[in-house]
């Protein structure tokens, strides 16, 4: 009898510590699903007022050219989604890294040449 209620015991362990792995997982799971969800639908809402001004202005300059034509052509849209505003903040953070500026150079700057 003592046996029979020990199996039992270790049984109901083992089933007990495989439910638990599995719930962990299964609510690691629904968390991960939930911020990507929540990600979703915060990158398809409609930009504010003073990020429209942003990529405005961002049209307007000729400071980088790649990035003032990609501002002009979502402002011929009708409605700018977080997404496509984070694509141009993304395009003008890059082309300012890879854009290098030189100071200007007055022509009597330069050493004379022996």
């Amino acid at each position: 009898m003592l046996k029979s209620i020990d199996t039992i015991a270790i049984l109901f362990r083992s089933r007990v510590k495989i439910s638990v792995q599995y719930f962990s997982h299964f609510l690691l799971s629904c968390i991960v699903l939930s911020v990507i969800v929540f990600v979703y639908f915060i990158s398809i809402c409609p930009i504010q007022s003073h990020q429209y001004d942003v990529v405005e202005n961002l049209a307007r300059s000729a400071q980088y050219p790649k990035t003032q034509h990609f501002a002009i052509q979502l402002l011929q849209q009708p409605n700018l989604t977080q997404w496509q505003y984070f694509q141009v903040m993304r395009a003008y953070q890059y082309e300012k890294t890879i854009t290098m500026r030189y100071p200007a150079l007055n022509t009597n700057d330069t050493l004379p040449r022996f």
